[in-house]
């Protein structure tokens, strides 16, 4: 019910419902290293203080801590089959409930059944929760299971020109699975025409890390390990991922 913070820069936050945990968007403090001290009072009037410790991951660590969360996708249509990449971003409750992972709506919008393989390659069939064919995202369902960790999700509003991200994903083939680049944000709040309506604009992230086919639907993580975007084309050597502001939608 209510928040007090303790420290010269406040960090956006919002109350996690489900757990009654309270969720800091620390990207929002533009500090390598923060100890962020917070008290939570209850509706019953019992106060909590709690600390937590926030610090920029070598790309190594950054990679290590998300590659669990990353899968690659085998769409299979009528007349071929597709690779691609996603990542999980939630999960139900319940124990018998769904995880919920990101991709591309191009990835898996023809298919007639999709296979993902998780980092541990062991092999599971998702179903299609939903996807805008002009934003081209998608969200896939898969049972509750252990072979998989849920990324961390992050604002992208506080994203500057020149910060460092990790992508992790399965480019060309089978054969380079969970492949981490690393890269610079280019550009940040660019524009492209969809290639399916050129009257609709995307609202994308240039970045300059090496993306190819399979790629598509893989995740942008920052320099905390959070995931903030997804890697969706790549024009004429200028690569480039959907931000955050979209999956929220």
């Amino acid at each position: 019910n209510d928040v007090e913070w303790t420290g010269d820069d406040v960090p956006k936050a919002h109350l996690d419902t489900a757990t009654g945990e309270v969720i800091w968007d620390l990207s929002s403090l533009n500090l390598l290293e923060n100890e962020v001290t917070y008290k939570v009072t209850d509706s019953k009037g019992l106060e909590t203080t709690k600390t937590i410790k926030v610090t920029v991951l070598a790309k190594e660590e950054v990679y290590d801590k998300n590659v669990t969360s990353t899968v690659y996708i085998i769409a299979t249509t009528l007349e071929e089959s597709y690779l691609g990449s996603g990542v999980f971003f939630s999960e139900d409750s319940n124990e018998d409930g769904y995880a919920y992972l990101f991709t591309n709506a191009h990835v898996i919008s023809d298919a007639i059944s999709i296979e993902i393989v998780y980092s541990n390659y062991k092999r599971d069939v998702a179903t299609i929760v939903g996807y805008h064919l002009l934003e081209d995202i998608a969200v896939l369902k898969v049972k509750k299971n252990n072979n998989y960790t849920i990324a961390t999700l992050q604002s992208s509003d506080n994203l500057k020109e020149a910060g460092e991200v990790v992508t992790i994903g399965t480019p060309i083939s089978t054969d380079y699975s969970f492949v981490t680049t690393s890269g610079i944000i280019s550009k940040i709040n660019s524009t492209l025409p969809s290639s399916l309506d050129s009257s609709y604009y995307l609202q994308l992230i240039q970045i300059d890390a090496s993306l190819n086919q399979g790629n598509s639907g893989g995740p942008l993580f920052d320099t905390y390990g959070n995931l903030i975007g997804l890697n969706t084309m790549k024009l004429t050597n200028l690569k480039r991922a959907i931000i955050k502001k979209v999956m929220e939608q």
